[in-house]
């Protein structure tokens, strides 16, 4: 019982680990090639982008990310709300990584009237939405 609760674990590492590495790959080949993109110094969606301190936000970024880390290892026969964080951890994750290397958050997917923004940020976002319902239900 306990080997197939570390595997669960182990996938949803390996899986959050790949949507870094897709968020990332993605985020370089639109600025290797040129793509339009954006920086996105604020908050999700552009709100605060310029009103926030460079070190204020990644500080504040990492310890919800070690929140969600605390939360997803907590959790023991949750599958469902590990599987909704792991999305959420690797969006903030892959967020996180540009805030450092570049200053900012690369957005480059644009939708008619909605704000730029990028895979990570559908990760993060489609993780809070499935957690709200699956949680709403009970």
């Amino acid at each position: 019982m306990q080997k197939a609760k570390s595997a669960d674990k182990l996938k949803l590492l390996l899986f959050v680990i790949f949507l870094i590495i897709f968020d990332q790959v993605l985020k370089f080949i639109v600025r290797f090639l040129g793509f339009d993109y954006t920086f996105n110094r604020g908050i999700s969606f552009g709100f605060l982008n310029r009103h926030t301190n460079n070190l204020v936000l990644p500080v504040f970024i990492i310890v919800i990310i070690f929140i969600l880390t605390a939360s997803f290892l907590k959790y023991r026969n949750g599958v469902k709300l590990r599987f909704f964080l792991s999305l959420v951890l690797a969006g903030g994750i892959s967020n996180l990584i540009d805030r450092l290397i570049h200053g900012g958050v690369v957005d480059f997917i644009s939708i008619f009237f909605f704000p730029v923004f990028n895979p990570a940020d559908v990760y993060i976002t489609l993780g809070m939405i499935l957690f709200i319902i699956y949680y709403d239900k009970k």
